[in-house]
């Protein structure tokens, strides 16, 4: 059905939305969390075909609920919310600063990082959000809204990156492929993070080097991380 209504939402554009947004507001008052995933579903599927001048105000009115729903909620409306933030930040690009500011960007990046100690599933999408949240201000100048939290984004991708179920499901990959476009991002005031970012990779990319490779599967989990540190050190 999201597979759909997302077809017809780049077919018909604008005409769309109001029918849908009808849906999407009586199910996500609703306390049954299937409701809720399927008005968040709805919403996430009709991002992509509308004009951004129809989306703006409708984001903005989304946001408070998602950022609830991304943190107190059932764990299928957890995921269903996070990949919607995927899309959202990745088809808004160009109006960021229309629904991201300084009103609400600390409250949006709070969320953020506490659904990426979640769920394998949920962080990894998460990780996809922070990702397309970033390339959208690809060319901020000197410096960025999202400055202030690269730090603690830094910090938040790369503990995820570490966690004990990362290697085995597509979240290592995808907290530094995050990572590395964070960092391909960033701004002049966040250089000097960037040189600390440089050196912790070098001395994570050699001691992958002296890891414990007992088997074929041990030594392609050690070839992919090479491959990972190697991608952040080369964006950097």
């Amino acid at each position: 059905g999201a597979t759909c209504l997302g077809l017809v939402a780049n077919t018909v554009g604008d005409n769309v939305v109001d029918q849908v947004m009808q849906f999407v507001q009586e199910n996500v008052m609703k306390t049954d969390w299937r409701s809720r995933e399927a008005g968040t579903m709805a919403f996430g599927s009709i991002l992509e075909g509308p004009s951004t001048t129809k989306l703006v105000p409708i984001v903005n009115s989304a946001i408070p609920f998602l950022m609830e729903f991304l943190v107190n909620s059932h764990a299928m409306v957890k995921d269903t919310t996070a990949r919607t933030l995927g899309r959202m930040f990745e088809f808004m690009q160009g109006v960021e600063e229309s629904i991201i500011n300084s009103s609400n960007l600390n409250s949006i990046f709070e969320r953020l990082l506490v659904a990426m100690k979640d769920t394998p599933n949920v962080a990894e999408k998460i990780c996809w959000a922070i990702q397309n949240l970033a390339t959208g201000f690809e060319d901020a100048g000197a410096t960025s809204p999202i400055s202030p939290f690269f730090q603690n984004i830094c910090q938040a991708l790369l503990v995820a990156a570490e966690r004990e179920d990362a290697a085995d499901t597509r979240l290592r990959a995808s907290a530094y492929e995050a990572l590395n476009e964070v960092v391909r991002c960033s701004t002049d005031d966040t250089l000097p993070l960037v040189h600390q970012l440089v050196s912790m990779m070098l001395q994570k990319l050699a001691s992958t080097f002296s890891m414990q490779v007992t088997s074929a599967d041990a030594r392609e989990k050690q070839a992919e991380l090479q491959g990972l540190l190697c991608g952040v050190l080369q964006v950097s």
